[in-house]
């Protein structure tokens, strides 16, 4: 995956070259919308190549279907289950930059 962010003309003849790496996308689903009348999610964790907002490329990283009976019910399934996924990428590129240090 090659990196496709430009610079961005700041204030004051300053320049910024940012994009985004990994990001997290969940959709909620109330029951009405399903068949056998639970609420569901879905949560993916993608890598982009440096912009979310636009069709540029992506990788998926692992994704996780749930459901409840109330939003509360997948709210809490989804959120801890997002962050120990947070975790485990945040652990894995400190162990890649601070290898050497």
């Amino acid at each position: 995956m090659k990196l496709d962010i430009t610079w961005a003309d700041d204030c004051q003849g300053k320049k910024d070259y940012d994009g985004d790496i990994v990001a997290v996308s969940t959709r909620y689903w109330p029951s009405n919308h399903q068949k056998n009348g639970m609420c569901s999610a879905i949560c993916d964790i993608s890598m982009y190549d440096g912009f979310l907002d636009r069709n540029g490329e992506s990788e998926l990283l692992i994704s996780k279907n749930f459901e409840g009976a109330t939003f509360a019910q997948v709210a809490e399934q989804v959120e801890p289950w997002a962050q120990a996924q947070m975790d485990r990428i945040a652990a894995a590129l400190r162990a890649e930059f601070n290898q050497d240090a």
